[in-house]
């Protein structure tokens, strides 16, 4: 008995340590909703990229978004065609998606891309403008 608990508690704890070495991944890169408003107007041809749903973009969105569902199958084939050397803003819901995404696009050579903390509920919460 304490054999097999002291292997569920190594497990745990090796679950743990690894599940905050990925969340830690994207910090530098995750943007207040103040920051990344700045950070958007301050960017020579920011491109903003909304990786909800359709649905969920129709609803409401950033202004200038652009819609790539995350979870569409082909998400990975229509990020790839864009230029990896343009800075990107990505945002959904509430950050665990574009975590997602943004995972996606580093791995596929983008470098300037940044998500927005707390997602579009944190934005909605800070009062931001929105496209009804």
């Amino acid at each position: 008995m304490k054999k097999r608990f002291a292997i569920l508690y190594s497990l745990l704890i090796s679950f743990s340590v690894w599940l905050g070495s990925c969340t830690a991944q994207n910090t530098e890169n995750v943007l207040t909703p103040d920051a990344y408003e700045i950070a958007v107007s301050e960017t020579e041809n920011a491109v903003i990229i909304d990786v909800r749903t359709p649905k969920e973009y129709q609803a409401s969105h950033l202004e200038n978004a652009t819609n790539v569902n995350v979870l569409d199958g082909n998400f990975k084939t229509q990020i790839a065609k864009l230029d990896k050397n343009t800075t990107y803003y990505i945002y959904c819901r509430s950050g665990k998606r574009s975590a997602r995404a943004h995972g996606i696009m580093k791995a596929l050579g983008f470098q300037k891309v940044y998500d927005l903390k707390g997602g579009f509920l944190a934005w909605n919460a800070a009062k931001k403008k929105v496209v009804q």
